[in-house]
């Protein structure tokens, strides 16, 4: 299922062995997100709180909610 236009997403830019971070984002719907973030590997950094997304200050007071729901 597609991420609907003006849905909450978040986006994940994996590691490229050639330029350190992938250039290309992959955007995920917040709750696939999260599960996601749970299936990595142990020596990766993952996100444990929404303070660690980049951003998320700068979200509205309802987005920020969305997210932290999850």
């Amino acid at each position: 299922m597609g991420i609907g236009k003006g849905e909450v997403r978040i986006g994940k830019r994996p590691p490229s062995v050639r330029h350190g971070v992938s250039r290309k984002t992959k955007w995920y719907h917040v709750g696939c997100a999260f599960k996601s973030f749970r299936r990595v590997y142990s020596s990766s950094k993952t996100i444990e709180s929404v303070r660690d997304l980049v951003g998320y200050d700068d979200l509205d007071a309802k987005t920020q909610e969305v997210i932290a729901s999850h």
